[in-house]
């Protein structure tokens, strides 16, 4: 589906191969699920300390996710996150094994 949108692992020669696509648009994703900011996302990603779970060595800067929003525009990710949730259903969607609260 990303493919079809547009979105491919690598924007164009030059990428620097650390995120790709896929990643930056998962993380957008994350964050309208939570209706978070992009410097919100990646506070509450450092503060879960969820970096290995997403498959990530490190996590992005939120510029990082600004920038890729902005140059695919949020239009574009509006509507496929609506085809996303066509596809799966949200709420059985695991983002993170949180530990209980004591």
């Amino acid at each position: 589906m990303l493919f079809e949108a547009g979105i491919r692992e690598t924007s164009n020669k030059y990428h620097n191969k650390i995120y790709d696509d896929h990643v930056k648009f998962y993380l957008l994703l994350l964050k309208e699920e939570l209706n978070l900011s992009c410097r919100n996302l990646i506070k509450t990603i450092n503060k879960l300390n969820v970096t290995r779970n997403l498959g990530l060595k490190k996590i992005p800067h939120f510029t990082t996710l600004q920038k890729f929003l902005q140059r695919i525009g949020e239009e574009k990710l509006r509507e496929l996150i609506s085809a996303f949730r066509k596809l799966i259903k949200p709420e059985k969607l695991l983002i993170a094994d949180l530990p209980a609260s004591k």
